[in-house]
Order: structure tokens, then C-alpha cells, then sequence
């Protein structure tokens, strides 16, 4: 979400140093979607973020909401993936960026819908002008 990210980096920042007595954070948040309370460290409720520590927690954060938060699902999508592409783990690992996007999102080319027409087989027998 871009305020959550302009407010880390803002936390981050010199400004922040200034900012970090008054927002009263601690190293326990609400996860944004869930509003389940997550602590970013052990005892967490009980550490103030505090200037020295700032850079620390936004790191934290910014790791509970891109990482640790999608876990489960990310872990259980690559397991479907490799069984569904038949891709051992040292050769996925060998995908880049751009080949995990294509593989899970396709082309952003639509083409021609005649090639697809051509190939593609009706299950339910249904006349192709449907």
C-alpha cells in the first residue's frame, strides 16, 4: 500500500528521528488486512519504537507484510506450481523474475483468438458460434 510505504520511509528518514516520540508505536502493529495484532519481536507489545530503533522496525514491518504474511499461501502456490509445471526445485530456482511472471501470469500480448479458436476443444459440445 503506497502510505504505508511513504510512512516508513518517512520513519526512516531524518524527519523521523523528529516524529518517533510523538506516534507512540510499539514493535506489536495490526496486520492491515487482518487487524490481527502481530508482534515484530519477542515482547514486542512492551518495546517503544524509539529513535534508535526506528530503522529497525520499519525493516520488521515492511518483512511481516511482504514475507511473513503471505507465507502459507506463497509456499503452498510454488508447491502447485512445480507439481502442475513438473519442475524439480533446482530448476525452478533457476527461473528469473520474468519467468515466474509469464508462467503464472501469461503473455501481455493477447494475440490472435483464431490461433486459439483453432486448437482449443469444446467440452460441452457446444456449437462454436456460442
Amino acid at each position: 500500500h503506497p502510505s504505508i510505504h511513504r510512512n516508513l520511509a518517512l520513519l526512516k528518514s531524518p524527519e523521523g528521528a523528529e516524529l518517533v516520540d510523538s506516534l507512540c508505536y510499539s514493535f506489536q502493529v495490526a496486520q492491515p488486512t487482518t487487524g490481527a495484532l502481530v508482534e515484530l519481536e519477542t515482547g514486542g507489545a512492551d518495546i517503544p519504537v524509539t529513535t534508535e530503533n526506528r530503522r529497525d522496525f520499519a525493516d520488521r514491518y515492511a518483512r511481516m507484510l511482504l514475507v511473513d504474511s503471505v507465507r502459507t499461501a506463497l509456499l503452498s502456490f510454488c508447491k502447485g506450481a512445480r507439481f502442475c509445471l513438473g519442475v524439480d526445485k533446482p530448476a525452478f530456482e533457476l527461473c528469473t523474475e520474468e519467468d515466474l511472471e509469464l508462467l503464472i501470469c501469461g503473455t501481455r500480448e493477447l494475440g490472435d483468438f483464431r490461433d486459439l479458436e483453432a486448437v482449443a476443444g469444446d467440452v460441452n459440445g457446444d456449437d462454436p458460434s456460442h
